[in-house]
């Protein structure tokens, strides 16, 4: 039965959950006339299934199996103890809901009992690393700081001797994340660097559980994301060319560049204000396109571009977002899946077009296109393709239209779209407020 639970729990979906609890259920019905002994190994491989599942309420239920099996073994029934792999499951559950306080007092538990003699709930790299992950998801001060000392923590226990708490990759990359949080300290993205570099450091020393790879390299992306710091786009760019250099050299092969990291850095010149973030940008997308196909640009890469437009205001801004929203549509429709519009890239340009004054003709025919382009994909997209049924797409819709009229008679398209939108169940405040001011309009 158990490894019938363990093949389930491989499908990761919500029948699959049910499967296994059911299978549990079964396995106590028989249990009860003697013909076998539901163990621990059972109960956690269906904890492993609800948590693999992702099911809305899996953290509920795995800790009501886990209660269950507490309950047993207060009643003698030594046999489905709870252990260290059953507490980790459920601490996973909990913090893929982001429900890092409860994961933490089931940690506090498992401490407690171990502390009083328990030696099958001894926390181990796992639960550790399962919290540290579940901190770095909440984004929030508190637990960024909370997490940090979490990690001070383990750091400190493997050093008193505690082999099975030997920090990995996974944790420190984990760690690194924590340091994103906005107001943490000024100083977050060099320590996040000096992380980074100390792992590569130790790995090349020997330490092969330490190996930092691209997640960890994007991790640290994000924490210079994050400060704000004035050098983030310049920090940025050198770390990517020293990973690149590392692993060029073979001293790590898990440090390749891809589009990911360098659309990473795209988004960092972005968003820095800079007066010359555009032209950086062209370079990188250039450089992007001469890398081989792992690294060419993408609909993400130009969408940001797009948003360096919106930050930087260039005179011809307008028509520039609308040009690269264009060649992204052609490029699609020549069969590009890497240039697929996104609903990003959509919004950016309505967005242009609510707040343009159109005093160009040319731009202002151009924006009367594209609208009109848009509103047909969101009138045909049934399937949500490109996902432009989103509130922020129909609310930047109404609002170019509103934009563009007297001088564009838009009526019935906006009346079209407005109906696709109720149909949809999308309608909300914002929007009915937006459509209501393009009909007055």
């Amino acid at each position: 039965y158990t490894s019938v639970i363990h093949v389930v729990a491989s499908c990761r979906d919500q029948e699959s959950a049910k499967e296994a609890e059911n299978l549990l259920q079964h396995m106590k019905e028989i249990e009860k006339s003697g013909g076998l002994v539901v163990n621990t190994v059972a109960y956690s491989a269906v904890i492993d299934a609800i948590v693999k599942s992702n099911v809305a309420d899996g953290h509920e239920r795995a800790f009501k199996l886990l209660r269950e099996m507490q309950l047993r073994t207060k009643d003698e029934e030594t046999w489905c103890a709870p252990n260290t792999i059953t507490y980790n499951s459920v601490i996973r559950a909990f913090t893929n809901k982001g429900k890092v306080e409860g994961a933490r007092l089931l940690f506090n538990e498992m401490l407690q009992d171990s502390n009083q003699g328990n030696k099958d709930v001894i926390p181990d790299i796992i639960t550790y690393a399962s919290l540290l992950h579940g901190y770095a998801k909440q984004k929030n001060l508190h637990s960024s700081r909370t997490g940090l000392d979490l990690l001070y923590k383990l750091e400190e226990e493997f050093r008193a001797g505690k082999e099975n708490l030997k920090p990995n990759t996974y944790v420190y990359t984990s760690a690194i994340a924590l340091l994103a949080t906005n107001g943490l300290n000024t100083d977050a993205p060099f320590q996040a660097e000096a992380m980074l570099k100390r792992m590569q450091t130790e790995y090349e020393d020997g330490n092969k559980d330490i190996q930092p790879n691209s997640h960890t390299l994007g991790a640290v992306l994000r924490v210079w994301f994050a400060s704000k710091h004035p050098q983030a786009p310049e920090r940025a760019s050198a770390l990517l060319s020293w990973a690149e250099g590392k692993y060029k050299a073979g001293s790590n092969r898990s440090l390749k560049s891809h589009r990911i990291l360098y659309n990473q850095l795209l988004h960092i010149w972005a968003y820095s204000g800079r007066a010359e973030s555009l032209s950086r940008m062209e370079d990188i997308i250039n450089e992007m396109s001469n890398l081989g196909t792992d690294l060419l640009p993408n609909a993400e890469s130009y969408c940001n571009y797009m948003i360096a437009i919106k930050n930087c205001k260039p005179k011809d801004g307008v028509k520039q977002q609308f040009q690269i929203l264009r060649f992204l549509i052609e490029a699609h429709d020549n069969g590009s899946k890497l240039l697929k519009p996104t609903a990003k890239a959509v919004n950016l340009v309505l967005e242009s077009c609510s707040h343009a004054s159109f005093r160009d003709g040319e731009v202002l025919e151009e924006a009367k296109a594209l609208v009109k382009e848009i509103a047909k994909l969101i009138l045909e997209s049934e399937d949500g393709v490109w996902n432009l049924d989103d509130s922020v797409t129909y609310i930047h819709f109404f609002d170019a239209c509103r934009s563009i009229s007297p001088k564009f008679e838009c009526a019935a398209i906006v009346e079209a779209v407005y109906k696709k939108c109720l149909e949809r169940g999308q309608i909300n405040r914002e929007i009915k407020t937006s459509y209501t001011l393009c009909q007055h309009k």
